[in-house]
């Protein structure tokens, strides 16, 4: 069969399309952050998980959904083959899942796995065989599992992200360090250029809006001017610095990792690490 390969038809949103990573070899699947990549860069960090059992199913089905919906898209680019256009969803590279010993697999051992994913509504077309509509509600459950875990946890909660976090998910957090539970969350010391501009957008918000507030308790506020509308996420800023009053918070970042220095974390830390 070759090489086949097909593009992505997310044009609303074509650089966080394939945000998943994931590949699937014989009978064993592997999920996790780093792209096809040699995976060797001095700052990057990246885990992989493999997973076999029944859940490898369940990462090779989502692959052929990610397979098939572009081809059910009439906006989606060319393909490589004519012979791609004429697939059915039921197909991939090879056969069908069936065919390649996808659809089934025994058991590999007694560790419950769950394979969760973020996948929005109307993304997929139904499927008649499906038993519930996921494909038209669409899927949530890596957000499920974010809430239920924090809401369960009791001691400790460690976050390692390069993002600042959805606001749900911090007033869980909220009530979990309310609960006398330890949090410590992980971030890179130098954030994605996305969330500079979006801490710049919720300064400036923060800016108007206090001047807002000022001119409308004396009174001379203009006929037309109107409370200004906060951006998405204002409200995360916000509430990390709610956070920031716990004492049982703590947000460290990620800032360097050279073996030539002395190491600025307790002994029980790898050498070179430095934590601020």
């Amino acid at each position: 069969l070759g090489l086949r390969a097909r593009w992505d038809s997310s044009a609303r949103d074509g650089q966080h399309c394939h945000h998943q990573k994931a590949f699937v070899v014989d009978d064993a699947a592997f999920v996790g952050g780093m792209p096809l990549h040699h995976c060797v860069y001095e700052n990057w960090h990246d885990t992989f998980l493999e997973v076999q059992g029944p859940s490898m199913c369940d990462v090779a089905h989502n692959f052929v959904q990610r397979w098939s919906q572009p081809a059910a898209d009439e906006k989606a680019s060319d393909w490589t083959s004519s012979q791609d256009k004429e697939e059915t969803q039921s197909l991939v590279p090879g056969g069908t899942e069936q065919d390649l010993g996808l659809d089934s697999a025994t058991h590999q051992g007694d560790v419950q796995v769950q394979v969760l994913r973020s996948i929005k509504p109307g993304l997929y077309h139904a499927d008649p065989d499906a038993g519930l509509d996921i494909f038209t509600l669409g899927e949530a459950s890596i957000l499920w599992q974010y809430e239920a875990a924090f809401e369960a946890a009791q001691h400790s909660i460690l976050i390692e992200s390069q993002h600042c976090g959805e606001a749900s998910l911090l007033h869980s957090l909220q009530r979990a360090l309310d609960r006398g539970v330890v949090v410590v969350y992980i971030v890179p010391a130098q954030p994605m250029l996305a969330i500079r501009a979006e801490k710049r957008r919720a300064d400036e918000y923060a800016r108007r809006r206090a001047r807002y507030l000022e001119v409308l308790a004396a009174g001379t506020l203009a006929p037309n001017e109107q409370q200004p509308e906060a951006p998405h996420y204002a409200s995360v800023f916000e509430q990390l610095t709610v956070l920031s009053k716990y004492e049982n918070f703590t947000m460290a970042a990620l800032y360097e990792i050279n073996p030539d220095r002395p190491a600025a974390l307790p002994s029980s830390q790898p050498p070179g690490r430095r934590v601020y």
